[in-house]
């Protein structure tokens, strides 16, 4: 069963649900590709506020690497991923 998580305060603040990777718009998917073999370890979509964004673990041995996108492939700075 796929994990869902939100934050609340009153109202909601925003929201994650576990998606299969390929549910992620084929920017993401095109942009975490460019990653070679690395396995991914979770894929999930955040909801927050009216924004969407994509986050996604990257694993595999020595590499570990936490991205977050917006929904055209590009890296979000602003948005840190959420554990």
């Amino acid at each position: 069963m796929p994990e869902h998580s939100c934050a609340l305060s009153g109202t909601l603040l925003r929201e994650k649900k576990e998606i299969p990777f390929s549910k992620f718009p084929v920017e993401v998917q095109e942009t975490l590709t460019k990653y070679g073999r690395n396995k991914i370890k979770a894929s999930e979509v955040v909801k927050f506020g009216n924004e969407i964004y994509c986050q996604a673990q990257l694993k595999r041995f020595w590499f570990d690497k936490k991205l977050v996108l917006d929904t055209t492939g590009k890296q979000d700075p602003t948005f840190s991923y959420w554990d």
